[in-house]
């Protein structure tokens, strides 16, 4: 998943873009900004997202985490290991 895409959730849960952006406490040009991929969320604003869009927001933590870090990093790479753990753990539940 990518941020537009737990934008696009949240929109379509919320039915509004004004929705959204009340919900997260930010302007709607901020979610504009997101949607066209000029930047990201903090991380509080990342889980709220998330569980607008009834995602797990902890996966949603560690995917801004890999968006966020420097590609071909170790540390990117660390993240991104993250994620497939939490991935198969969800889907041993």
């Amino acid at each position: 998943m990518t941020l537009q895409d737990y934008l696009e959730a949240a929109h379509a849960k919320l039915g509004t873009w004004n929705a959204v952006s009340k919900t997260l406490d930010v302007n709607r040009r901020t979610v504009m900004f997101w949607r066209e991929k000029r930047g990201f969320p903090g991380e509080e604003t990342m889980m709220n997202i998330a569980k607008a869009g009834g995602h797990d927001p902890v996966l949603a933590l560690l995917r801004l985490s890999v968006w966020k870090a420097v590609p071909k990093s170790r540390v990117r790479k660390v993240w991104k290991r993250l994620v497939k753990e939490r991935l198969k753990h969800q889907s041993e539940d």
